[in-house]
């Protein structure tokens, strides 16, 4: 038995901090040396201050859901850990076992992908992650704090590597944006750090993303496909609907790149592409989508939480399902707005979906001169299309204000990193104008 070595909240003893200091010097050394950090052009000193910026947000993650009470049931970040230990000790006494359990069937009448109860693809979520936390335990001996660290040194690849993908889509200025919807956003950076699967979605979607940009702009070496097939994988089943939305994105994206669309055009062509997986869905079964997504808002409305958002249900139809369109649109893009909420951490959601909303609208004013000059069209496509109907999916299913905002944390760099592009590249060729015309004019 392992009980005695994997006690899940040992104290905070001088072996937590010693661990917690070589786990961050290790990852900073790592980080430093990657190549893909040179390429970007970002200093080492930035890459240490933006970890550590990332280990205080989840360290505040961690105290915060601790001051819950009975935390180890209510917090999921704490239960998750609390859960770890066990798989831990299954992991050290049998690790095929450990490994196969994944793939266990759990239900004699399993409702598959869309159910959303006796679904062992809907566990999975839960599994895979605690599993993952379960092989940190080994190098942490449980340590929750220690977990945290070696999490977001993990993730901060896949941050980077989504960081290089908008620089290869947008150009060399897409760089500061990138890091700023990253790492400057409060409800990015908080619901990202903390050791919950929101962090790791965010890090899986920058690999496979850069992945995208590479095979549509350079040849890709065949070791690339490993990482992305694993990577796949694991979003896969860590948050299915979200993998197959970003599929959507990205086969929305090569149409895109393929056809020679002015900015008008292409939002057509999203329309168009939207009403086609629509109508596809419906063809395949007509009460599938709706079903699935009354069913997943009625599990939701089941919990018990006081941050709710709207009590309301839609029939399980298509009437419903439409009627209820720009509800799902208001909660899943706008919510919340200033002044709807007074607790700290809505008051700072609503600050920034206004700022983002102001940021989207000065992006879009002039965007068809600044959108024939844009390096990769293609990734502007991609972001507006998976951040559109991943919301639309959120406003349809989340009816809390803490789990939206955690679910929607994962897509705001997709849409504030690409608007803060086209400013600043817009600006960028408006000085390069003027300093072009007043060199003419001195000669």
């Amino acid at each position: 038995m392992h009980t005695a070595k994997f006690t899940g909240r040992p104290p905070a003893d001088f072996m937590t901090y010693l661990l917690i200091v070589l786990w961050f010097f290790i990852f900073c050394w790592l980080l430093i040396r990657w190549r893909l950090r040179e390429r970007l052009g970002i200093k080492a000193w930035v890459v240490v201050a933006l970890l550590a910026l990332k280990l205080m947000a989840g360290a505040g993650y961690g105290w915060f859901f601790k001051q819950m009470d009975n935390y180890e049931q209510r917090a999921d970040t704490w239960a998750m850990q609390l859960a770890s230990i066990e798989e831990t000790e299954w992991l050290v006494a049998n690790p095929v076992a450990f490994v196969g359990d994944v793939f266990t069937p759990r239900y004699s009448n399993d409702t598959g992908l869309m159910g959303t109860q006796n679904s062992m693809m809907n566990d999975l979520k839960e599994v895979l992650f605690i599993k993952i936390l379960a092989v940190f335990n080994l190098v942490s001996d449980g340590r929750y704090y220690v977990n945290m660290v070696i999490f977001n040194g993990c993730c901060m690849f896949g941050l980077l590597c989504f960081c290089r993908a908008m620089v290869i889509g947008l150009g060399r200025w897409a760089l500061l944006p990138s890091l700023v919807s990253l790492f400057l956003f409060p409800t990015v950076l908080f619901w990202t750090s903390g050791l919950h699967k929101e962090g790791l979605l965010l890090a899986l979607s920058g690999v496979l993303l850069l992945h995208l940009q590479r095979d549509t702009t350079q040849y890709v070496r065949w070791r690339w496909y490993l990482p992305v097939l694993v990577c796949s994988m694991c979003f896969f089943l860590l948050r299915p609907h979200a993998f197959m939305i970003f599929m959507m994105a990205a086969a929305f994206a090569r149409l895109v790149k393929g056809l020679p669309l002015r900015p008008n055009r292409s939002l057509v062509a999203l329309i168009s592409a939207i009403l086609v997986v629509i109508v596809l869905l419906y063809t395949i079964n007509p009460l599938l989508p709706a079903q699935w997504l009354a069913n997943r808002r009625a599990d939701f409305l089941a919990l018990s939480a006081t941050d709710m958002v709207s009590a309301a249900v839609f029939p399980p139809d298509f009437r419903g399902l439409l009627g209820f369109t720009p509800s799902a649109m208001a909660y899943g893009i706008l919510w919340p707005l200033p002044g709807m909420y007074s607790n700290p951490m809505a008051i700072v959601a609503g600050v920034e979906n206004f700022l983002i909303l102001l940021l989207v609208v000065f992006a879009g004013i002039g965007v068809r001169s600044t959108y024939r000059q844009v390096k990769g069209r293609n990734l502007i496509a991609f972001c507006v299309f998976y951040f559109v109907w991943s919301a639309l999916l959120i406003g349809y299913t989340i009816p809390y204000l803490s789990p939206l905002l955690r679910y929607k944390s994962i897509l705001l760099p997709f849409i504030v990193a690409p608007a803060l592009t086209l400013l600043a590249g817009r600006n960028i060729r408006l000085r390069q104008l003027q300093m072009t015309i007043r060199s003419k004019a001195y000669e």
